[in-house]
């Protein structure tokens, strides 16, 4: 009982902190501080405004008004510089700031994709407009995880996967994603230099699949600034198919659904599946992963 009014208490006043015009004012006080105030402030925001309820629009337009600092924090925050504990999808260290940071983020926009969809605040028009914001947005924040995970050696918050697989099937069955709402949503898009330019769902979706196939293979070469050209042209190249059509067929690239991993090689023939869908890699990103494997198993062993 002292429990659930407490909770209603920090409700009323978290919906008081989040009003027009006191967060707006917080912001700007905010941005005079030093580097570690202004993260440690913006985290413990960021936790309350997941909580808070509130209509979709007023949390998009909050969203939107903190996204460059968020962005810019965590460009400032350090990055170990080797793999850390935890590789390969076991259970890791604490994630670092940066992850944490990115993690709050995409709670807060999925917590404002879920309101709009529910019509919850605003009128129509106002939840339209916000909505391939807010997709978009995601994709940039899952973008992030990935290849933060990818430099780290595949320390990736969990749900990482799962997460993009169901953002991608809402983006591409739920919604209109084309390129007048795309090209705001994802003008910066996930960090990294192969992927600077807006790109639709697919696209976006096909690029984070690979960089996870690269860091699963050790293909990090892949992933460095001179290699931007070729990668973009291998993402544009590639393809994803129904399973349908691959029934039997040998070394399948699967990409499930329902699976928090990113697209697994099937050695043998491929069987019925559901949920899936499989990844069709051009000729010479493959070349380039074989070359990878090669470098870092020059002997040829497992």
């Amino acid at each position: 009982m002292n429990a659930s009014r407490h909770s209603a208490a920090d409700s009323e006043r978290w919906s008081r902190e989040f009003a027009s015009p006191a967060f707006e004012a917080w912001l700007g006080r905010l941005c005079t501080q030093g580097f570690c105030p202004i993260l440690v402030a913006l985290m413990l925001k960021l936790e309350r405004l997941a909580r808070t309820p509130l209509g979709g629009p007023r949390r998009v337009e909050m969203l939107r008004a903190s996204m460059t600092m968020i962005r810019d924090i965590a460009d400032d925050l350090p990055t170990p510089s080797a793999a850390r504990p935890g590789a390969g999808g076991q259970a890791a260290a604490p994630l670092p700031l940066v992850q944490r940071l990115w993690a709050l983020t995409f709670e807060n926009l999925k917590r404002a994709l879920h309101d709009l969809d529910r019509g919850v605040g605003g009128v129509v028009g106002e939840h339209d407009q916000g909505r391939a914001w807010v997709v978009g947005q995601m994709y940039v924040c899952l973008g992030r995880q990935i290849e933060l995970g990818a430099r780290w050696g595949q320390t990736w918050p969990p749900h990482t996967w799962q997460e993009l697989h169901d953002l991608f099937s809402y983006s591409t069955n739920r919604m209109d994603m084309g390129r007048g709402g795309a090209d705001e949503a994802v003008s910066r898009g996930p960090a990294g230099p192969w992927s600077a330019a807006a790109e639709d769902p697919q696209t976006l979706y096909k690029r984070l699949l690979m960089v996870g196939l690269c860091a699963e293979q050790g293909a990090h070469a892949l992933l460095v600034p001179t290699a931007q050209g070729s990668f973009s042209a291998w993402v544009q190249a590639a393809e994803l198919h129904d399973p349908g059509g691959y029934s039997g067929v040998l070394g399948a690239y699967l990409v499930e659904a329902s699976s928090d991993t990113p697209a697994r090689l099937v050695p043998g023939a491929l069987g019925p599946v559901s949920r899936a869908q499989v990844l069709r890699l051009p000729p010479g990103f493959l070349a380039a992963l074989a070359a990878a494997r090669a470098v870092l198993q020059p002997f040829g062993v497992d």
